[in-house]
């Protein structure tokens, strides 16, 4: 039996989840880790890469692509740091997506009545989605040096040994931290209100449909009002020299205006992060959906033990006579 809250929410179990975000982790990468060397790229580079250009293929491929001369080395080129990439992701996505329905049950126990009191109920449960979502922000900090290095390899064409011993492995930490409370405020408060308003106290009670809907309306608000940080994340962690990111963020308004600072990369995000992260959610929830309703079957039930032979009524009679 779950605990409920007055809400009617049970705690998660945490197994299903675990299971379901290391399967989801793995397949985003396999899907979109292509897309997102492509966004980092384009990050990366101060170039600027305009439609408009007559050499626009060229620069382009300058960006994304290279050194590149064929599709073989096009596809290892797109895909390094895959292997880094991956294990960063399942421990990321563990803490996002194992801890935040937890911590946002115990927010919804003890700190539900005083939201209710304050702001009203409609507001609670965006509320507590979106301050869980903020806490395990704080939890997977430990792990930024696999992204560090994930990102080095990407646009630096290092190895996976080189980009570790170029030091400074938690050089981006504190605009980090920044850009992973927007991204994680936006995508569960956003994800929350669009379930709300499809009548759902649960990621579970949703269609594949009315999830897929509820994720990517996070996930583009998480991408939109975070792009700016992760333009800077991706640029202290590419220039490992000690820049401050107040320099990095100077350096782009003055070269490239507000376009460079709020919209540079952003398009590619939308096309790459956005259903990267939309993918995740979606099949956590549903994969979670769907390991619960098995296990309310028994399909995950330990083995029962074998039925006790039992005596009938005369063969007791017999017994207890001869004893007495």
């Amino acid at each position: 039996m779950h605990a409920r809250d007055n809400t009617g929410k049970t705690c998660p179990d945490f197994l299903p989840y675990l299971f379901a975000t290391v399967i989801a982790a793995t397949m985003e990468n396999l899907l979109f880790h292509w897309t997102d060397t492509i966004s980092k790229r384009l990050q990366q580079n101060p170039m600027r890469v305009s439609v408009l250009s007559p050499y626009f293929s060229s620069e382009l491929k300058q960006v994304i692509l290279p050194n590149v001369t064929n599709y073989s080395s096009a596809f290892f080129s797109l895909y390094q740091g895959l292997k880094t990439g991956i294990a960063y992701r399942i421990l990321q996505r563990n803490v996002m997506f194992v801890g935040q329905p937890r911590i946002d049950y115990f927010l919804n126990q003890y700190a539900g009545p005083t939201i209710d009191e304050h702001v009203g109920f409609s507001y609670r449960k965006p509320i507590t989605a979106s301050l869980a979502g903020l806490f395990t922000c704080f939890v997977e900090m430990p792990f930024l040096m696999l992204d560090t290095v994930k990102v080095r390899m990407q646009t630096q064409g290092m190895g996976f040994r080189e980009a570790i011993m170029a030091g400074n492995l938690y050089n981006a930490a504190g605009i980090t931290l920044v850009r992973n409370i927007i991204a994680a405020t936006f995508l569960f408060g956003g994800s929350t209100v669009v379930r709300q308003s499809f009548g759902l106290n649960n990621p579970q009670e949703a269609t594949l449909k009315q999830e897929f809907i509820a994720s990517s309306v996070g996930a583009v608000l998480a991408t939109s009002f975070n792009n700016w940080a992760d333009m800077i994340k991706t640029r202290k962690q590419g220039n490992y020299s000690a820049i401050p990111c107040i320099t990095i963020a100077k350096n782009i308004w003055a070269a490239e205006g507000i376009k460079g600072m709020f919209l540079r990369g952003l398009s590619p995000r939308l096309c790459t992060v956005a259903p990267r992260t939309a993918f995740t959610m979606t099949v956590v929830n549903q994969l979670v959906k769907k390991v619960n309703s098995l296990s309310e079957q028994g399909f995950f039930s330990r083995r029962q033990p074998l039925p006790v032979p039992q005596t009938n009524t005369q063969e007791q009679k017999s017994v207890k006579s001869n004893r007495c």
